[in-house]
């Protein structure tokens, strides 16, 4: 699913002309809408809110958006702030006629996540969420991506208990996490996975998990196998 970073184009026609290939090019009927992390913009796009209200998706047929959501916060902005900005541009979407779902950033908590969702059902949100998951990748490449996208409190849980993480092909895999998700009763949740590691690997376990090559074991809930 194409992402659109609101602070990188920099103009309407562009971000139209942008959609337009898209949709021709590619028959996209849905896109993820962020802010994007330029310090500025480079247009007059500040945030996903302002590209929702543009109305330059519908008119190009887009027909669903994701938006994002941040379980271990953000690195500039607070969880009032966040939870604001998060219903606003839900609001925004639903009555342009968008379909919503909710992409999260990526984390290694399973805690912090299904306090997150909890909050969000509390108020009154129940749109489907897909759960940010770091595939397959070397812990230093983790740490590193968890450094730029503002994660590092569970990076750093997950430093402090690299163990409890199963490993396949030498990498770092979120196995541990999948049970206590999966066991929660959290609606029309399911897995989103971020590819650090590479695509072919991240997708060699994604197939070996779906294929039920998983090992079973009383810690963590279950690991999966090497196809």
């Amino acid at each position: 699913m194409p992402h659109l970073a609101a602070r990188s184009f920099a103009s309407g026609t562009e971000l139209d002309r942008h959609l337009g290939q898209l949709v021709d090019e590619a028959a996209v009927r849905r896109v993820l809408a962020i802010g994007g992390d330029l310090a500025a913009p480079v247009g007059p796009f500040h945030a996903a809110i302002e590209v929702i209200e543009s109305g330059l998706l519908q008119a190009r047929g887009i027909a669903e958006i994701g938006i994002a959501g941040y379980p271990d916060g953000h690195p500039r902005l607070g969880t009032t702030e966040l939870d604001r900005a998060l219903a606003a541009k839900v609001e925004a979407a639903v009555e342009t006629g968008l379909a919503v779902h909710i992409v999260t950033q990526f984390g290694f908590s399973a805690g912090a996540i299904l306090a997150w969702i909890a909050r969000l059902r509390d108020q009154g949100i129940d749109l489907p969420v897909r759960i940010g998951l770091a595939g397959p990748a070397t812990l230093s490449g983790l740490l590193r991506y968890a450094r730029i996208c503002g994660v590092t409190a569970s990076a750093q849980g997950l430093a402090r208990h690299t163990g409890l993480a199963r490993h396949l092909f030498g990498m770092v895999t979120p196995d541990a996490m999948l049970r206590p998700l999966a066991e929660a009763e959290l609606g029309d949740v399911a897995p989103h996975i971020f590819s650090f590691g590479g695509l072919a690997t991240a997708t060699r376990w994604t197939a070996a998990a779906a294929a039920g090559r998983i090992a079973l074991n009383r810690a963590d809930g279950f690991t999966v196998e090497a196809p």
